[in-house]
């Protein structure tokens, strides 16, 4: 497809495969959920809690090593003022506690109606509904106003929040880092991260299904354009099986004027 990436199933995931890739590049993930949450202790304290979660889980295996830098929404009043502590003292990433930190952060924070706008609205439940075939489609998804306005000052601002703070992270490298997305809640951060910065280099994981072509009419055009364009942004998006791939292929080639 033109301007487009390739679209692959996964091999099972090593260090080696990992390392072969970076080659000593830096590494950035992107997830809605981070790796560990922040508890305040009061004044400068911060205990630290493992995230949960397969996503979380699965892509902390494989990058340990690697000490990427990991951008994350803020989920607990701890993260929050954590990340507000970081930004009154200069701090451009955030460590966890502990000697030998295998990551350091960058969180989003939105307001909260944008984040429940973006999460609860759209995210969760339009978005995972439709891709596990699970809406009554004679009656639901119904797109209503409120909808729009969740996609626009919800989704949409939270995935621009999301590549502000992957594109600032980046521009403190020498070398091109590779950008690693992760699932439904980005589908438009690769877009968005390619305006500010035409050469990244980004992959993305679905960790869902993609559905069929035709399911994805139970959203407006205009969405489903937006979703695949956003995605088509990556120089690789990856799935769970080969007919994920193939549904993506035609969902982009139905949706997408003049893809090939």
């Amino acid at each position: 497809m033109s301007n487009t990436p390739s679209a692959s199933t996964p091999e099972p995931a090593s260090e080696s495969d990992l390392s072969r890739l970076l080659k000593g590049r830096p590494l950035i993930i992107a997830s809605n959920r981070g790796p560990v949450t922040f508890t305040h202790e009061g004044g400068d304290k911060f205990s630290s809690r493992k995230g949960s979660g397969g996503v979380v889980t699965a892509v902390s295996t494989i990058a340990r090593d690697h000490q990427p830098i990991w951008i994350a929404e803020a989920m607990t009043e701890g993260d929050r003022i954590r990340a507000k502590l970081a930004a009154d003292n200069g701090e451009t990433l955030i460590s966890p506690p502990g000697a030998r930190p295998e990551f350091r952060l960058r969180f989003v924070v939105p307001d909260p109606e944008a984040y429940h706008q973006y999460y609860n609205v759209i995210s969760n439940p339009l978005l995972w509904f439709l891709q596990h075939y699970l809406w009554d489609t004679p009656r639901s998804p119904d797109i209503t106003a409120e909808v729009w306005r969740a996609w626009t000052e919800g989704y949409e601002q939270v995935n621009r929040m999301f590549a502000d703070e992957i594109v600032t992270a980046a521009e403190q490298f020498d070398e091109e880092p590779l950008i690693m997305l992760q699932d439904y809640h980005l589908y438009l951060c690769p877009g968005f991260i390619r305006e500010k910065r035409p050469n990244a280099i980004i992959q993305q994981f679905i960790h869902i299904p993609w559905p069929d072509p035709d399911y994805w009419r139970l959203l407006p055009m205009k969405i489903r354009q937006q979703i695949c364009e956003g995605l088509l942004a990556n120089d690789v998006v990856g799935f769970q099986t080969r007919d994920h791939v193939r549904s993506f292929m035609y969902t982009c080639e139905a949706y997408v004027p003049g893809v090939q």
